[in-house]
C-alpha cells in the first residue's frame, strides 16, 4: 500500500512538472557567441599566462603575469565586444557574433576586417600593461615590441579558432 501511495505522488509530481515546463530550444546563441564568452572568462587567463612565459623565455627577463592577464582582459573586452563588431560593418557583416545570421549567410569579409582591427588596437591597448609588467625595462619601445610579439602569437591561435567556427557558415 505504501509503495502504491509513493508511486502515486511520484507520478503526480512528474505530470505537474511536465505541464509546467517551458520548451527549451537548442538555438540559444551562436557558437561564435558562446566561444566569445568562454574566451572572455577563461581563455584570457591562459593567454596571459602563456604570453608571460613566452616573453620570459625568449628575453630571459622577469615580466609579471598579473598585468599581462589584466591587459588581455581589457583588450579582449574592447576588441571583441566593441571594436571588431563595429569595424566588421565595413565588410557588410552587421552581425559579428552570428546570433541573428542564418547558416551560410555570414559575411566572412567583415569578420576579417573586424578581427584585424581588434588585433591592431589590442597591441595599442596592451602597451601600458607591458610597461607595468616589466620590472627591469619599462621603456615604451620594449613594451611595444613585447605587446607586438605576444599579440601576434596569441591572436594567431585565437583567429584560427574563431575562423574555424565562422567559416563553415559563411559566404
Amino acid at each position: 500500500m505504501l509503495l502504491f501511495q509513493m508511486s502515486k505522488y511520484f507520478l503526480t509530481t512528474i505530470l505537474i512538472l511536465f505541464f509546467l515546463v517551458t520548451p527549451v530550444y537548442g538555438n540559444a546563441g551562436s557558437p561564435m557567441m558562446w566561444f566569445g564568452i568562454l574566451h572572455l572568462f577563461l581563455i584570457n587567463l591562459l593567454i596571459g599566462l602563456g604570453e608571460t612565459k613566452i616573453l620570459n623565455y625568449i628575453y630571459k627577463v622577469d615580466i609579471k603575469s598579473i598585468p599581462i592577464i589584466f591587459g588581455n582582459y581589457v583588450s579582449m573586452f574592447f576588441g571583441l565586444w566593441f571594436i571588431a563588431p563595429h569595424f566588421s560593418k565595413f565588410g557588410n557583416n552587421y552581425d559579428f557574433w552570428g546570433g541573428q545570421t542564418n547558416l551560410g549567410d555570414y559575411e566572412i569579409t567583415g569578420f576579417y576586417i573586424g578581427f584585424l582591427s581588434a588585433f591592431i588596437l589590442s597591441i595599442v591597448i596592451e602597451i601600458p600593461f607591458f610597461i607595468w609588467a616589466n620590472n627591469k625595462n619599462r621603456s615604451f619601445f620594449t613594451a611595444v615590441k613585447n605587446s607586438l610579439l605576444a599579440n601576434i602569437l596569441s591572436n594567431l591561435v585565437m583567429f584560427s579558432i574563431y575562423l574555424a567556427i565562422a567559416l563553415p557558415g559563411s559566404k
